[in-house]
This record gives C-alpha cells, structure tokens and sequence, in this order.
C-alpha cells in the first residue's frame, strides 16, 4: 500500500523562540546550521551543528542543533545517528513544539523500518500538540494505521475519527473512512463473479487446514464472492499466514 512520506522531509524548522536568551554564539551556530541544511549544504551543516553540540551539550537550546541535524541525517540515509539526535532533542528540549517535531520524526522513521509498535508511541506523543495544519492529518493517519498494526482496533477508531474530524476535506480523511469500521485483518484470497468459483477456492485452501469463509460484497453495481482466510488481531500474524495462502494463492493480500 503506498503510504505519505511525513515529517521529517517537511516539518518546518524552528527558530529559537522562546529560549531565555540562550549564549549568541550558540544562537548564531544553530542559525547557520539551519541555514546550511536549507541550502542542501548537508556536509556544512553537520559540521556547524556538531560544533554548537559539542560547546553546549546539555542546553536546552542546543535541542534545536539536534533535531536539525537529525534532519540533515535521515537526508544522508543515516537514520540511527538521526534516531540518537531526535531523542536526545526531546530529552532536551522545553518547547512543545519542537519535542512534537521530533516525535513525528523518529514515528516516521520506525513507520518506515515497519516497527509498528515504536511508530505508535511516537505518532501519539506527537499527536497531544499537533496543530490543525497540513499535512499533518498525515500523522493522525499514520497513528491510526499504527495502531490497527498492533491490535489497537479502538484506539484506531479513535485517531481516525479525529482525523475525519479535525481535517475532513483531505485525501487522509477519504482513507480513514475506508478503514475506520476494521477489527481485525484479514487475507483476500480471491473475488469471483460465481459462487462456484469461489466454493473451489474454499475446499483448496480448508483441505491445507486454513480457516476460511465466503463473504458476499457488492462493488460496481456487481455482487462478488469473495474468499477470506482468517481473522488477525494485529499485522504480524497476518503477515506470518500470509505467506502460507501464497503458496496457493499467489495475488493473496492483506485486508485492510
């Protein structure tokens, strides 16, 4: 299924507001990192924001030095020091705002390694200050998307209506409304226009000790049988039963 890319290629960096009048020099360093990573100059602006680093470590102003130069990492495919970055920010940091940022940053980059679980915590610390803004109904999806992933079903449901809710007219919202009902996952192994056909398809797949069912859905103005195989709390077993319904049926998928 294709998926958004958020946050971290997108999030808008911040400026130093709110600090209680941080050191100059260190103001002056993030905002030429910031201003280097803007620029593509990725090679100058991790040396800048290294340097700020190693002069104030523990700053709480030195939060924003890590969270951009945790972006700079993922944008040089080096997401584990990036990782490191963006929690040492939110161990850092005094602003909402900024701590938001890097939550959505590393939800996204464990949303991309498939740690389901790791997503979810992060999406949900990001999701108690998230502004109604563009896109970030992209993260209340991937929140919800999370949560289905780890057997979170009502949680889901939740994220979903608020995504339906706070931002009701975007692609993200039409997406969560086809998801919203789901409790569980399930395998497609088949549509046929016949219920014949789709008998067959049973009796291969119950004689390999499968548990399967026939489900009656319309689309198009036409009524197909559809073939399911089993019931998945979350998308690790799905994914673990997937793989045997190839064996016999290869176009098999995931549902939903």
């Amino acid at each position: 299924m294709k998926t958004h890319t958020i946050g971290i290629s997108i999030i808008l960096l911040i400026f130093l507001a709110g600090c209680n009048q941080p050191d100059k020099k260190l103001v002056a360093g993030i905002k030429d990192g910031q201003r280097l990573y803007s620029q593509g100059n990725y090679i100058g602006a991790e040396r800048k924001l290294g340097a700020v680093i190693s002069d104030y470590p523990s700053s709480p102003a030195s939060a924003e030095a890590y969270y951009i130069r945790g972006l700079v990492r993922v944008r040089q495919g080096r997401t584990i020091l990036a990782e490191q970055d963006f929690k040492r920010a939110i161990e850092l940091a005094n602003r909402d705002d900024l701590k938001t940022n890097a939550h959505i940053c590393l939800g996204s980059i464990y949303f991309k390694r498939k740690l389901w679980d790791n997503a979810y915590h992060h999406y949900l610390k990001a999701s108690d200050n998230l502004p109604r803004l563009s896109p970030n109904e992209w993260v209340l999806y991937r929140l919800g998307l999370a949560a289905q992933r780890t057997g979170r079903w009502k949680q889901a449901r939740k994220y979903f209506a608020r995504l339906m809710r706070e931002f009701p007219d975007t692609q993200a919202a039409r997406l969560a409304r086809s998801k919203i009902e789901y409790e569980f996952f399930t395998i497609q192994a088949g549509a046929f226009s016949n219920r014949s056909g789709a008998m067959r398809r049973y009796k291969r797949l119950r004689s390999k000790g499968l548990s399967v069912r026939i489900e009656n859905q319309g689309t198009d103005g036409k009524t197909l049988n559809v073939v399911f195989v089993g019931k998945y709390k979350d998308l690790y077993d799905a994914e673990r039963y997937l793989k045997k319904v190839k064996r016999i049926v290869p176009d098999a998928r995931i549902v939903p």
